[in-house]
C-alpha cells in the first residue's frame, strides 16, 4: 500500500514538474534574414513592417546599433523582462564587441512589453529612459489601437536618445 501510494505522489510531482517545464517559453531559432522588425504576433501591416525596417536598418547601417522589434503572442507565464534579454542574447542583436543592441519585445495577448538594452547603450538609454518610452510613449497609442505609431515613435525616440552623447540625455 505504501509503495503504491508513493507511486502516486511521484507521477503526481512529475506531472506537474512537466506542465511547469512544458509551459515555458522558448526563443525561436534566429531567422536566416533577420529583419529589424520580427511580428510573429501579426500586429502590423506589411506596409508598417517595411516603413519600420527601412528606418531601422537606415540606422543600423550609419551607426552599428541594432534596435529590434520582436512582437509575440505570448511569453507563456515567463518574466517579459527575462524573454528579451534572452531573445538579445540568442539573436546576437548588436555587436558583443560594443553592446549595441536595442531589444524592444512586445507580447500581444500578455498586454506586456519591455525593452532592453546591451551594456554598450546603458550610459544613453538608462533604465529610467526605457520606462518612460514604455510608459508615456507606447502605452498611450497602444490604449488607442495606434500599434504601428506607438512602435514609431519608440523607435525615433531610441535612436535620438542613442545617437546622443550620455550628457545629453540628463532629462530623458
Amino acid at each position: 500500500m505504501r509503495l503504491r501510494s508513493l507511486k502516486i505522489l511521484f507521477s503526481f510531482v512529475l506531472l506537474c514538474f512537466y506542465s511547469f517545464v512544458s509551459a515555458q517559453y522558448t526563443i525561436p531559432e534566429k531567422p536566416a534574414i533577420l529583419y529589424p522588425v520580427y511580428d510573429e504576433a501579426n500586429l502590423l501591416s506589411q506596409q508598417e513592417k517595411e516603413s519600420l525596417n527601412s528606418k531601422l536598418i537606415e540606422f543600423e547601417q550609419s551607426t552599428s546599433i541594432e534596435i529590434a522589434v520582436i512582437i509575440i503572442s505570448s511569453v507563456q507565464g515567463e518574466d517579459i523582462n527575462f524573454v528579451a534579454t534572452m531573445f538579445g542574447e540568442k539573436w546576437k542583436i548588436g555587436t558583443k564587441e560594443f553592446g549595441n543592441g536595442v531589444v524592444l519585445l512586445i507580447a500581444k495577448n500578455d498586454r506586456e512589453m519591455s525593452l532592453q538594452q546591451s551594456i554598450g547603450l546603458e550610459k544613453n538609454l538608462t533604465t529610467t529612459i526605457c520606462q518612460h518610452i514604455l510608459d508615456n510613449i507606447i502605452t498611450p497609442h497602444f490604449k488607442e489601437n495606434q500599434f504601428y505609431s506607438g512602435i514609431d515613435l519608440a523607435t525615433s525616440y531610441i535612436i535620438n536618445v542613442v545617437s546622443k552623447k550620455p550628457e545629453e540625455n540628463n532629462n530623458g
